[in-house]
C-alpha cells in the first residue's frame, strides 16, 4: 500500500509547498531546511538512491526543483539561490506572488497527495498584517481619500521600511515582498491600494 500518493506530483510542487510550510513568503530558507522538510513530505522523492542511505535527504533534487521552480516557463514560483553566502546575500529561498497565485489553486491537491493539512495563513497572522499596513500613512492617506495624490516617493519608503535613499533595487524588492503577503491575506482594499502604487511608482517599482 503507498502511504504517499507522491508519484503523482513533481519535485516543484512539492518544494514549493514544503518552502510555503517553513514560512517562506516572509524569509529566505535556506536550501538544506528545505531538503530536510522535502525528505519528511515525500521520501521516496527526495532521499539518496542507496537503501542504506534512505534516512538521508537528497540536496541535489531540491536544489534542482528550487531551480527549475524559479525559471519563467514555470512561472517564477520562488526566488533566491543555492550556494554559500556571497557579499551580505544570503543563500536561500522565497516564494514570489506568482508562487501563492499557484499555491491557492494547487494546494488541496498537493496537500491530499502528502496527507497534509491544507496549509493557510492564520487569522492573527491577517489580522497583524492589516493592522499594520493601516497605521501606515500612505495607507492612511488612501482610505481616506480614495487614491494617493498626497503620497510621495518618502511615505512609500516609510511603508517599505525603507531608508530615503534606498536603491530603486531594495525598493522594488521589498514591494515584492508586500505584494506576496497581500496576495495571501486577499483583501480588496489592499490589492486596490497596492495597484494605485504601481501606477504612482512606476518609475520606482517597474524599472
Amino acid at each position: 500500500m503507498v502511504k504517499n500518493k507522491t508519484e503523482v506530483l513533481s519535485n516543484i510542487e512539492v518544494v514549493v509547498f514544503a518552502l510555503f510550510q517553513l514560512g517562506g513568503t516572509k524569509k529566505k530558507v535556506h536550501t538544506e531546511h528545505i531538503a530536510v522538510k522535502c525528505h519528511k513530505l515525500a521520501p521516496d522523492k527526495f532521499s539518496w538512491q542507496l537503501k542504506e542511505y534512505k534516512q538521508f535527504p537528497d540536496r541535489a533534487a531540491v536544489y534542482h526543483a528550487l531551480q527549475d521552480a524559479r525559471k519563467e516557463k514555470y512561472n517564477r514560483l520562488v526566488e533566491g539561490r543555492g550556494g554559500r553566502d556571497v557579499y551580505g546575500d544570503r543563500e536561500g529561498w522565497q516564494i514570489t506572488t506568482e508562487g501563492i497565485k499557484w499555491l491557492k489553486e494547487n494546494e488541496k491537491r498537493i496537500a491530499e497527495a502528502l496527507r497534509q493539512e491544507r496549509p493557510q495563513m492564520k487569522m492573527l497572522d491577517k489580522n497583524r498584517f492589516l493592522k499594520k499596513l493601516k497605521n501606515e500613512e500612505a495607507f492612511s492617506n488612501f482610505l481616506h481619500d480614495g487614491n494617493l495624490e498626497k503620497v510621495s516617493r518618502y511615505n512609500l519608503s516609510d511603508l517599505l521600511g525603507c531608508p530615503p535613499d534606498a536603491s530603486f533595487q531594495v525598493i522594488r524588492k521589498k514591494f515584492e515582498g508586500l505584494k506576496t503577503q497581500a496576495e495571501l491575506v486577499s483583501d480588496k482594499q489592499v490589492n486596490e491600494f497596492l495597484t494605485l502604487c504601481i501606477k504612482k511608482f512606476g518609475d520606482i517599482l517597474n524599472s
